[in-house]
């Protein structure tokens, strides 16, 4: 006769913890070179948390990189809406939209996250390249000049971010700050 063992509880995952596996997942796809199956498991981890701005970022990313600027879009609209002044989704909804030739739209966009208070280096670098596209160079050379003492004091190893603005891509490129 088989003998009975109580029956153990089961465990079950809170959403985060869910959300937090997905990511996981996503990561070691990525880590393949897998963007299809990480785009899945992104999408996943945001289904189950979507306040996850890391699966965000990198979700938008993967369709930022595919050109599929629709997409990468919306998950960065739904990100600022729960969070607004997230600094890495406003920089990347600003890149975005530069690169539309959405030049106003993008300012207005980095305006949260460029206020005296934030000095991210990368925003203000970012807006700088879109005063100077503007023709606005005045403006350009004191947001590169913000941008330049928001980094003094961090070991940069004498590297700093300059961004580029053409009609077809708006990127960060490291150059060497003399």
């Amino acid at each position: 006769r088989a003998v009975q063992t109580p029956a153990q509880p089961i465990k079950t995952l809170s959403a985060r913890q869910h959300a937090e596996h997905e990511f996981a997942a996503a990561q070691k796809a990525m880590d393949r070179q897998n963007k299809l199956r990480a785009e899945q498991l992104f999408n996943s981890a945001l289904d189950y948390q979507p306040q996850h701005m890391d699966a965000r970022i990198q979700l938008a990313a993967i369709y930022l990189e595919r050109n599929n600027n629709e997409a990468a879009e919306r998950v960065l609209e739904d990100g600022l809406a729960l969070d607004p002044n997230h600094i890495q989704l406003t920089r990347l909804y600003a890149q975005l939209l530069a690169t539309r030739g959405e030049f106003e739209m993008a300012l207005q966009v980095l305006a949260a996250v460029t206020d005296a208070q934030t000095h991210d280096a990368e925003s203000l670098a970012l807006r700088a390249a879109v005063y100077a596209r503007l023709n606005n160079h005045h403006d350009a050379a004191s947001s590169y000049r913000l941008a330049l003492n928001s980094t003094q004091g961090r070991q940069t190893g004498g590297w700093g971010w300059a961004w580029r603005l053409n009609t077809s891509s708006c990127t960060a490129v490291p150059q060497m700050l003399t």
